[in-house]
This record gives structure tokens, C-alpha cells and sequence, in this order.
């Protein structure tokens, strides 16, 4: 494996703890922390979309053992953001309804942020050798 890609392997592997913490954390927040009156059946709507952006982290981290290519890497990190956006985008939606707290929306928006540059970063050619 390349050093480059070994640098995004355990970049890979601390954006993956950030978002999988934080989308389980908005997760525990939305079950305990329920508004009174609020339906549970609409808010079982996130558990399907943590469940896929947590897939989609596994298997980032597979391939980072698997010592995947950059182009490989750079598929699978767009489509765990694509699944992690979805699930931010969620929690946004029915914040008040579920009884999400404004700081699991927070840690979540910021976990997807770092997934963002962190796509950018695996997504970027790698410089030509000299």
C-alpha cells in the first residue's frame, strides 16, 4: 500500500469513529429523549437511516484493511456521506417532533463536516511522482 493511502486509512478510521459516534449518539438521544405526545412510528424513521450510514462506515473500514485504492476508497467514503447527509438531514427534519436535542444535531452536522473534507482529501488525485 501506498503511504498516502495508509494516511487515509486512519484518517478514514477517525472520521468513521466521529460520524458513527455521533449518529449513535443522536440515535440514544431520539429514544430517551422522546417530546411528550410524540409518536414513535415517525420517528422510527432514522433507525433505517443510522443503520445504513453505519454499513456504509463498516465498510470503509474493511476496504482500509483490505488496503483498498484510492479510487475504491473515494466511492465508498461518497456513499457512506451521501447515507450520513440523509440521516443528518433526518434528525434535522423531526427535531422537534422526535425530541431530538439541539446538540445531537450539532455533533452530528459536525461529524458530517469532517466527512466532507475527508472525501475531498481521498477523492483528490494523488500528485504525480517525480
Amino acid at each position: 500500500m501506498k503511504p498516502g493511502i495508509a494516511k487515509l486509512g486512519l484518517i478514514a478510521a477517525l472520521a468513521m469513529a466521529f460520524s458513527a459516534g455521533a449518529i449513535g449518539t443522536a440515535s440514544a438521544q431520539m429514544t430517551t429523549g422522546q417530546a411528550p405526545g410524540a409518536g414513535a412510528a415517525p420517528c422510527q424513521g432514522f433507525m433505517p437511516l443510522r443503520d445504513e450510514a453505519q454499513k456504509r462506515g463498516m465498510a470503509i473500514g474493511l476496504a482500509e484493511k483490505q488496503h483498498a485504492d484510492r479510487k475504491q476508497m473515494c466511492k465508498l467514503v461518497t456513499v457512506f456521506s451521501a447515507a450520513e447527509e440523509k440521516a443528518l438531514k433526518y434528525l434535522k427534519a423531526n427535531m422537534v417532533w422526535c425530541g431530538v436535542p439541539q446538540q445531537a444535531i450539532t455533533s452530528a452536522a459536525e461529524a458530517h463536516a469532517k466527512t466532507l473534507k475527508f472525501r475531498e482529501i481521498v477523492c483528490t488525485e494523488a500528485p504525480a511522482p517525480h
